[in-house]
């Protein structure tokens, strides 16, 4: 659930504090949780959806077993209550397969399995070598 701004050598580091500061303080939405309706996904990336603050995009990858189509339901918590959204989906057995999709997929895995290794390390669930 967290937030990065980067900051290189030629920015101000506190304007970059200021910019960081003004995007976390309010999220949009909160506790996101996307329900796939039954759908043939695996494999969805992050396993834990992180908040979603203004001007910054929801991306999120897996995979489908099978064609298909149907409606997922994003939901979270705004300040002014639960947030839900239905949105239409359609997996076709027809697309192209594409090299860079799976390039993509393949990199929020590790990305994600390289997170819970660094939960791990820092609860004291996992040591060092």
């Amino acid at each position: 659930r967290g937030a990065v701004e980067y900051v290189t050598l030629a920015d101000k580091a506190d304007e970059a504090a200021h910019r960081f500061y003004e995007r976390v303080r309010s999220p949009l939405l909160t506790d996101l949780y996307i329900d796939w309706g039954g759908l043939p996904v695996t494999d969805v990336y992050p396993q834990r959806l992180p908040d979603l603050f203004s001007g910054q995009p929801l991306v999120i990858s897996g995979r489908f077993t099978q064609p298909a189509s149907g409606k997922i339901r994003l939901k979270g918590t705004r300040a002014a209550g639960p947030f839900s959204r239905e949105i239409p989906v359609t997996f076709s057995p027809s697309s192209p397969p594409f090299d860079a999709l799976a390039g993509f997929w393949a990199r929020r895995r590790i990305d994600d399995l390289m997170s819970q290794d660094w939960l791990g390390l820092q609860q004291g669930a996992m040591k060092p070598a």
